[in-house]
């Protein structure tokens, strides 16, 4: 499950608070086009809240690989190498 909050302009935080999962990936993207489209200048800050599986890190993080803005990952666990 995922939430998310609006820092500032310029970043946007998404809490990782129990899994992450193929569908909040769709929740993610479709927020993302909806609220900046085109206006890559926007950094997103992933804050993992609870113990996620190596499955939902790695797929997290491919994730943030593929997204076209800044990203950071804050979390306790250590992420495999993508």
């Amino acid at each position: 499950m995922i939430h998310f909050k609006y820092t500032s302009e310029e970043l946007l935080t998404i809490r990782v608070v129990d899994t992450f999962g193929k569908s909040d990936i769709k929740r993610i993207s479709s927020f993302l086009e909806a609220c900046y489209g085109d206006n890559f200048s926007k950094e997103i800050c992933f804050e993992i809240m609870s113990d996620l599986s190596t499955k939902q890190m790695v797929l997290l993080g491919e994730f943030c690989q593929k997204i076209p803005y800044e990203f950071r990952i804050d979390s306790k666990s250590v992420f495999p190498a993508w």
